[in-house]
C-alpha cells in the first residue's frame, strides 16, 4: 500500500509541474534566449525640398550594417558601432512630387528600419523660347513653364517700361504647364524697344527677353514741289527726317549737293534731320530737267525731286490732264518739264516750232484715244481750226472757248460727254460714233451746225442747242436713240432738223 501511494504522489507532482508550466513564458529548452538588440534615435526622418543633413545615432548591442539607399540620400557610412552616428547627405528634391528611402539596419538578429522623406519643393524651368525678336507689328507670344507653381501664382515683371507694350491675356495650367498668352503691340516709335519679362514665384524665376523692331521712317521735306529755275545759277534746300540709311541717286552732272548740319529730331526720339543744300549750274542751253530720288536702300520709301531750267522767253502753261499731257508730249507740241510727267506745268512749243514738226497737221489739235477726262490748256494752240476729241470715253466737257480759229469739233465716240462749250468758234459739230449721255449741251454764238448721220450709231438720248442762237442745220438722220431737241422758241422756226420725226421742246429762257 505504501508503494503504490508513493507512486500517485509522484505521478502527483509531475502533473502539478505540468500545470505550473502553463503560466510561465514558452521556453525552447534547447535554444537559449537571444541578447542581439539595437535601436535608433529616430525612425522617420523628414527633409525639406531644398534638401540638406540628417544625423541618426544608433545603440546596438555590437556592431551593425546598413542596407537600402537612393541617389539622393548618401549616408556617411554603411556599417559601425554602438553609439556611432549616421549623417545623411539630401539633395534638393527638384522633382514636383515628394520622395522616400527606406534602411534596414542590422546587428546579429536584431534590425531596425529607417525611413528618410524627402518632401516635393516648387519647380520652374522654360520650355519655349527665351528670346523673342517680333516684328514691328508685334503680335501673340506664348510663354510655356515646366512647373508645379499656379499660374495664377506668377507674378510678372518688366524692365525697361515692357508693360506698356506686352501684355499677359490669358494664364492657364495644362498637365503641368504653365501657359501664359502674352500681346505685343505693335511698334509706333522709330526706335527698337526691348524689355526682360521675369516670371516669379516662391524664389523660383525665369527671364524672357523680348526686342521689337523700330518703325522704318524715311521723309524728305520740299521734294513735292518741281524747282524750277532760269538759266543762271541756283540753289535750293531740303531736309531728310531718316532712322533707316538713305541714299541719293540719279543726279545730273550739274546738279551737286552738301550735308549743311545734322540734328536729331526732338519732338521723335530716334529721328535725324539732315539739311541739304542743292547747287545748280548756271545752263547753256534753252532748256534742261532732271529728276532724282532720295530713298531707302531697300526702296520701301522714295522720294522724287523734279528740277529745270528754263530760258527766259520760253513760253510755259498749266496742263492738268496727265493723259493729255503725254499726248502731246509724244506730239511734240509740248515738252514735260517733269520726265515723269507730274507736274501740270509745262512749256508750249510755238506755232513756228510745231509747224516744223507737224508741217501737214500742224493746225489740227488731236488726242484721239489719250483717255483724257479734261482738255484744259487747249487754249494755248491758237491758230488751230480742228479739234479731233475721238476716243475719250471719260471726257464729259469739252471747252474750247479759249480758241478762236476753230471750224469743226469731232467727239466721235467721247461716249460720256455732255456739254461742248465752243465759245464765239464759228463752227461745226460732227458727231461720229455713238454715245451714252442722256444729254448734250452744246453752246456758243456762231456754231451753225451739228452732223450726226450715221445708220450705225446712236445717241446721245436728247439735245440742249439753247445757247447757239445761229444754228442753222441738224442732220442726225439714220441715228437711233435720240428722244428730244431742247432749242428756243426762234430756233423752232429757223433750225432744219433732220429727220423731222425727232420731238423739238421749246425752252425759253
Amino acid at each position: 500500500m505504501i508503494g503504490i501511494r508513493k507512486i500517485f504522489a509522484a505521478a502527483a507532482i509531475a502533473a502539478f509541474g505540468i500545470l505550473s508550466g502553463c503560466t510561465e513564458e514558452k521556453q525552447d529548452p534547447e535554444k537559449p534566449l537571444s541578447s542581439d538588440a539595437i535601436t535608433l534615435s529616430m525612425n522617420t526622418v523628414s527633409v525639406p525640398e531644398d534638401g540638406g543633413k540628417a544625423e541618426v545615432t544608433v545603440t546596438s548591442s555590437g556592431d551593425w550594417r546598413m542596407t537600402g539607399g537612393a541617389d539622393w540620400s548618401v549616408p556617411s557610412c554603411a556599417e559601425g558601432h554602438d553609439g556611432d552616428v549616421i549623417t545623411f547627405e539630401i539633395a534638393p528634391n527638384d522633382t514636383d512630387a515628394d520622395r522616400e528611402v527606406k534602411y534596414k539596419i542590422f546587428t546579429g538578429s536584431a534590425v531596425a528600419e529607417l525611413t528618410i522623406r524627402n518632401v516635393a519643393g516648387y519647380v520652374m524651368s522654360l520650355v519655349s523660347d527665351k528670346e523673342n525678336d517680333m516684328s514691328v507689328d508685334g503680335g501673340t507670344v506664348y510663354v510655356r513653364l515646366s512647373t508645379n507653381i499656379p499660374a495664377e501664382e506668377l507674378d510678372l515683371a518688366y524692365s525697361e517700361n515692357g508693360e506698356q507694350w506686352i501684355t499677359c491675356e490669358k494664364r492657364t495650367d495644362v498637365f503641368g504647364t504653365a501657359v501664359l498668352t502674352l500681346n505685343v503691340a505693335a511698334n509706333p516709335y522709330y526706335e527698337v524697344r526691348s524689355s526682360v519679362l521675369t516670371i516669379s514665384g516662391h524664389d523660383l524665376s525665369s527671364d524672357i527677353s523680348f526686342s521689337q523692331g523700330q518703325t522704318d521712317y524715311l521723309s524728305v521735306s520740299g521734294a513735292e514741289e518741281p524747282k524750277s529755275f532760269s538759266d543762271a545759277a541756283a540753289e535750293f534746300d531740303l531736309t531728310v527726317s531718316y532712322n533707316v540709311e538713305y541714299e541719293i541717286s540719279g543726279l545730273p552732272e550739274w546738279i551737286s549737293w552738301t550735308r549743311n548740319n545734322t540734328v536729331e529730331d526732338a519732338e521723335n526720339p530716334g529721328l535725324s534731320i539732315d539739311y541739304i543744300t542743292f547747287n545748280v549750274e548756271a545752263s547753256d542751253t534753252p532748256m534742261r530737267n532732271a529728276t532724282f530720288t532720295i530713298s531707302d536702300p531697300a526702296g520701301t520709301a522714295s522720294f522724287t525731286v523734279s528740277v529745270s531750267q528754263l530760258r527766259e522767253g520760253i513760253q510755259t502753261g498749266i496742263i492738268p490732264d496727265r493723259n493729255m499731257r503725254q499726248a502731246l508730249a509724244d506730239k511734240k507740241w509740248i515738252e514735260l518739264i517733269d520726265p515723269t510727267n507730274n507736274s501740270t506745268e509745262v512749256i508750249i512749243k510755238s506755232e513756228e516750232e510745231i509747224r516744223e514738226i507737224d508741217k501737214y497737221y500742224y493746225y489740227i489739235f488731236n488726242v484721239s484715244s489719250a483717255d483724257c477726262s479734261s482738255i484744259e490748256g487747249v487754249e494755248y494752240f491758237t491758230w488751230v481750226t480742228n479739234i479731233n476729241l475721238y476716243g475719250n470715253p471719260n471726257l464729259k466737257e469739252a471747252d474750247l472757248s479759249g480758241l478762236h480759229n476753230v471750224t469743226v469739233v469731232q467727239p466721235m465716240n467721247c461716249n460720256n460727254i455732255e456739254r461742248i462749250d465752243c465759245g464765239d468758234n464759228s463752227c461745226t459739230i460732227s458727231l461720229g460714233g455713238s454715245y451714252s449721255s442722256k444729254l448734250l449741251t452744246i453752246t456758243g454764238t456762231n456754231v451753225s451746225a451739228i452732223t450726226g448721220n450715221d445708220p450705225y450709231a446712236s445717241g446721245p438720248a436728247s439735245f440742249d442747242i439753247t445757247g447757239c442762237p445761229n444754228m442753222k442745220t441738224i442732220n442726225l438722220t439714220g441715228r437711233s436713240g435720240i428722244n428730244a431737241i431742247y432749242l428756243t422758241s426762234s430756233q423752232k422756226e429757223s433750225v432744219i432738223i433732220t429727220p423731222d420725226t425727232i420731238e423739238c421742246i421749246v425752252k425759253d429762257n
